[in-house]
This record gives C-alpha cells, sequence and structure tokens, in this order.
C-alpha cells in the first residue's frame, strides 16, 4: 500500500528529473524521458559539435592557438561567436580591429575572407563566419525549444507529484 506507492513515487522523480541537475536548485528532466525531448537533445549535442569544428577549422586556417588565441564563446548579444585575444601578434585590433588589419604580415582577417568582424571588446574582437553563424541560430532555436518543451513536460510531472502527494497526508490519519 502506502510504502509501495511512495517507491512508485521515488522511482518516477528519479525517472523523470536529473537529479545532478536538482542539487543545483535547477528542475531539468532527462531527455530520455521523453522522446521529443531527446530528439531536441541530440539536435542541440549535433549543432554544439558543428560549433566545434567550425572553431577547430578556423583555428587552422588562422594558425591560432584555440586554448589561448582563437576563443568559441557563447555572447550574450550574438549567440555562439569566435573572440580572438586582443594580445595576438599580428592581429592587431588598435584602429578597427580586423579591418585595420591591412599589412603583408596578417591580411588572413579582411573583406573577402569569409570572416565577418562583429565588435571589439577589451578581451579581443568578436567575429564569425557564414557557417558559424548558421550553427549558432540553429543552436539558439534548438536551445528555445527545449527549453519550451521541457517547461510543458515538469508542468506534467508537477501535476502528478501533486496528486501523489495530496494522498500522503490522507494516508497518515
Amino acid at each position: 500500500g502506502f510504502n509501495n506507492s511512495l517507491t512508485k513515487y521515488a522511482e518516477m522523480v528519479e525517472q523523470t528529473l536529473d537529479l545532478d541537475e536538482l542539487e543545483n536548485h535547477n528542475f531539468v528532466i532527462k531527455p530520455d524521458f521523453d522522446a521529443r525531448l531527446q530528439t531536441l537533445a541530440d539536435k542541440l549535442k549535433d549543432t554544439r559539435d558543428g560549433l566545434d569544428a567550425e572553431h577547430k577549422r578556423v583555428g587552422r586556417d588562422l594558425g591560432l592557438d584555440l586554448d589561448k588565441k582563437l576563443h568559441l564563446e557563447n555572447s550574450q548579444t550574438y549567440g555562439y561567436v569566435l573572440r580572438v585575444s586582443k594580445n595576438v601578434r599580428g592581429f592587431s585590433l588598435e584602429g578597427g580591429g580586423m579591418t585595420a588589419l591591412m599589412g603583408v604580415q596578417d591580411s588572413r582577417l579582411i573583406k573577402g575572407s569569409g570572416y565577418h568582424e562583429l565588435s571589439v571588446i577589451k578581451a579581443g574582437t568578436y567575429f564569425t563566419t557564414k557557417k558559424l553563424k548558421e550553427l549558432a541560430t540553429e543552436y539558439k532555436e534548438t536551445a528555445e525549444q527545449y527549453q519550451r518543451t521541457q517547461s510543458g513536460l515538469v508542468k506534467e510531472v508537477v501535476n502528478i507529484a501533486g496528486g501523489c502527494l495530496i494522498v500522503v497526508p490522507e494516508l497518515r490519519v
């Protein structure tokens, strides 16, 4: 009876919620709980892999170290972008960022190169490529869809859990 109900309740919670995230006060539904969520989680992973691949390709193309000089960042303004550190030799950011790179030493980030400067910040220069921009947009849209789907599932689980909790006080009587 009562113990069996609580055991089933505990199993539902364990199967539904990501308990590691719960410790951080994040109510996250496990992707494998729902086919729609799993499909979106897989798409997010594939898109993230694509972002990483483009980061590596640009690093090779420009001859920049991925750990110290060329960073893949998720900017609040632009979404996923590349940032070249301001202290990178040959990539002087003085006087206008990448478009100021007209010297023979390093003209890799100028118009027509496939790189688009977004902004110059204290830590360096944000820029993107056509492929990176497409992937960043896809990632953002999929992440938003994932959040909406997950929110709907959280409401369902909370309603089910609430129904279980109503029974518990009645059983104590």
